[in-house]
């Protein structure tokens, strides 16, 4: 959603950092699975080939991007381990460890949160009033 307002450098490190915080809690659902694939569109690089860069690495290379930026990759990572309704501990701490580093207010934090829970409720929502995609179309 918010993504095409970061630059080349911003795009490849929120992607590294999201294909990490999926896999935070040892495993990858299909869910997040396919929303990691729809931000490697979303961020024009759909080829995008995770490296083996350290994770302190990829946090500290983001720290002196525009507070806008933080809270950017935060919503959307947010939003990714919040969609399939179970933010385990260790996505918990992945999270907390990024608003710690780059100095997050956690009142702000909490509202990045609240935000990201109240988006999805409301997707969720809109595709309950919709009904279910019909096969063939």
């Amino acid at each position: 959603m918010f993504l095409s307002s970061l630059n080349d450098p911003e795009k490849k490190g929120f992607l590294e950092l999201a294909s990490r915080a999926i896999s935070a809690d040892g495993k990858c659902t299909p869910l997040e699975e396919e929303i990691l694939a729809s931000y490697r569109y979303e961020c024009g690089m759909p080829e995008f080939v995770v490296s083996i860069r350290p994770l302190e690495a990829i946090i500290e290379e983001l720290r002196p991007a525009p507070r806008r930026t933080h809270r950017v990759v935060i919503l959307e990572l947010m939003g990714m381990l919040l969609a399939d309704k179970d933010f385990a501990d260790k996505e918990r701490q992945f999270m907390q460890r990024l608003a710690d580093t780059w100095q997050v207010d956690p009142s702000e934090y909490r509202r990045l949160t609240r935000w990201a829970k109240d988006f999805l409720d409301i997707v969720t929502d809109g595709y309950r009033l919709v009904g279910p995609l019909e096969e063939g179309r």
